[in-house]
């Protein structure tokens, strides 16, 4: 497998075709996916950056969970962190969709709340990324 980037739209709808409560997201956000063969197989949106605040968002969709390794979870978050030089990474997730719960928090996020009815008639668990616990994690030391 291999990381695509700079096909932001493609990956971006491929994403957003996944997550039905997503909401069309405006230009500009960064995709990079994930290839697998000639094949899509995963792909992370950074979206609602906020250079002020040092803040940025994240959505991710996987038709596989093969996709994750400690190089390419490191290369990806990365991007926030070392890139844009951001503090916090966040995500919000259905409450109902333990299995990208699991995901975020395997991958270091903290949950930091919960928005009732966030999404529609769903829950919302809010979950966060802050760079000094990434750059301590398991993805974070990664070369």
């Amino acid at each position: 497998m291999r990381l695509l980037y700079g096909a932001d739209e493609a990956v971006g709808a491929w994403v957003q075709s996944r997550i039905p409560s997503m909401p069309r997201l405006p230009v500009p956000y960064v995709g990079i996916g994930v290839i697998q063969g000639a094949q899509l197989v995963a792909g992370v949106l950074f979206h609602g950056y906020i250079p002020e605040f040092g803040a940025i968002e994240v959505s991710i969709a996987a038709d596989t969970p093969r996709w994750i390794s400690r190089n390419r979870v490191s290369l990806i978050l990365g991007y926030p962190f070392r890139q844009l030089g951001c503090g916090r990474v966040g995500a919000a997730i259905m409450a109902s969709n333990s299995r990208s719960i699991r995901l975020c928090e395997g991958l270091g996020f903290q949950r930091e709340g919960l928005l009732r009815r966030g999404f529609g008639r769903d829950d919302a668990v809010v979950l966060g990324l802050l760079r000094e616990d990434w750059e301590r994690g398991r993805y974070g030391n990664v070369s």
